[in-house]
């Protein structure tokens, strides 16, 4: 179940980089869910390899949710993305990190 929600949040996610900003919405909200549904199933989960699957889908969605939030100019909120994945309990060193970090500073204007 959990792997065909990601499939459909993905989708979701490829229609909301061409649509407008109540899909990039609509996206935020289905991954939010996608994020509760890992928190649960983390809890349910009995298996070592579940857990870290349970762990990496949750890292990827992250990273969809910081997307979303760089593409509609939440700046914060992608910087409150990036400390959780860094800080979170798989410390994710996704190559697209520092990419986006680097993004939300020249948003931000901080470098002047």
């Amino acid at each position: 179940m959990l792997r065909s929600r990601c499939l459909s949040i993905t989708k979701l996610l490829r229609i909301s980089t061409r649509s407008s900003t109540s899909a990039l919405n609509e996206a935020l909200r289905l991954m939010n869910e996608a994020l509760d549904l890992y928190e649960k199933g983390l809890h349910a989960a009995r298996t070592r390899e579940c857990m870290l699957e349970l762990k990496e889908l949750k890292s990827k969605t992250l990273r969809f949710i910081s997307t979303v939030h760089l593409q509609m100019g939440e700046f914060e909120s992608v910087i409150k993305c990036v400390k959780a994945l860094r800080e979170g309990d798989n410390e994710d060193r996704h190559p697209s990190l520092p990419v986006l970090a680097l993004k939300v500073w020249l948003g931000l204007r901080r470098f002047l």
